[in-house]
């Protein structure tokens, strides 16, 4: 028999577990590609960092090389981005003219975002996205805080706004902005506010962790306000659903996720996200291909969860090529897991860590 051919769309960190653990454990028995529009691994937790530093030396923060990774395991690297797929063929098509057949195919291109969701955000709100946006927004505030430090008071609002899937990070920049403007002794000349568009803090965790967050921002002096939801944005102004208008001079935001790449003829929610099965994360009505991360419609878009994913696709790859009894890794109790991580979070700002 033909060795099969796995191919994985993304280098992501679904992506990156499929490949991995399909080598460890199918060893020489498959054929392993992995296609992405970009050759390096972007550690994207790493990157809320970059605002507050200088830029200068601080890339092997938030990327690294994939080439040596994948050449040690085997794996074929193909640069460039999907331009189609024909899944009744069993090809993908790519930029670059490429047609590869697969036996197999695992889509890892992630989420991507919609700012365009609320009129006026992307004109006039500084998103944290990409690393560039990062540092973008970074010399946004070192210009507030030295605005600040002039005794002009500066008005500082984070919002999350409807359509969002991860806020966490918007949490986190929040925090450290009060502890970067402490730091800088400017923190009383910087009002912070945030809003959220969930009925709750971290929506996505448990009553706990929204307690937890609220205390934190009653003792950073931070006016945090959820079950808000963010309509229109002009140049200086942000208004929500309930008739509230919130004065800014610089709003930071983490807009509504959508899929990164849109695969037509594949089963997908209104933001084109893959409907999967919950513990294979294979594609509904498609076993032979696979949605592990963000690409696919878990109601959680997380680092950590999208690795679980992987493993979850490629046991299940396993067992359908070996015959194994690996199906389906059992993916049950992480719906909680970022009201887990996101405690320690919040236990490592009460002990000043952050």
């Amino acid at each position: 028999m033909p060795t099969p051919r796995v191919v994985v769309l993304g280098s992501g960190f679904a992506g990156l577990e499929v490949v991995f653990r399909l080598r460890a454990e199918l060893g020489a028995g498959v054929r392993l590609v992995m296609v992405t529009d970009y050759p390096h691994f972007q550690f994207k937790p790493n990157s809320i960092r970059l605002p507050f530093g200088e830029a200068h030396g601080r890339d092997h923060l938030v990327r690294g090389p994939l080439v040596d990774a994948l050449r040690d395991r085997d794996v074929e690297l193909r640069v460039g981005a999907v331009s189609g797929l024909d899944a009744a063929a069993g090809v993908v098509l790519t930029d670059h003219g490429d047609r590869l057949a697969y036996d197999r195919l695992v889509i890892a291109t992630g989420a991507g975002v919609r700012p365009d969701d609320v009129p006026g955000l992307a004109e006039h709100a500084r998103q944290i996205w990409s690393p560039g946006q990062m540092l973008e927004l970074g010399r946004d505030l070192r210009l507030m805080a030295h605005r600040a430090s002039r005794s002009h008071r500066q008005r500082v609002l984070f919002a999350v706004p409807p359509g969002n899937l991860c806020s966490s990070p918007l949490y986190d920049m929040a925090f450290l902005l009060d502890t970067w403007l402490r730091r800088r002794h400017v923190r009383d000349a910087v009002e912070i506010a945030f809003t959220t568009f969930e009925k709750t803090y971290l929506s996505q965790a448990n009553q706990h962790v929204h307690e937890m967050t609220a205390d934190q921002f009653g003792s950073r002096h931070i006016d945090a306000t959820a079950g808000t939801e963010l309509i229109k944005v002009g140049e200086h102004e942000a208004m929500y659903a309930d008739g509230d208008i919130r004065p800014f001079d610089l709003l930071i935001t983490f807009p509504a996720q959508v899929a990164a790449v849109e695969y037509a003829g594949l089963p997908a929610d209104d933001r084109g996200f893959l409907c999967c099965e919950a513990q294979s994360r294979a594609v509904i009505g498609h076993p032979e291909i696979h949605a592990p991360g963000d690409a696919g419609d878990h109601p959680v878009k997380q680092a950590y969860l999208a690795t679980l994913q992987g493993t979850a696709a490629a046991l299940d790859i396993v067992a359908d090529l070996r015959g194994a009894d690996l199906r389906g890794a059992d993916l049950r109790g992480v719906a909680d897991l970022p009201g887990r991580q996101m405690s320690r979070q919040l236990r490592l700002a009460d002990d000043g860590m952050w």
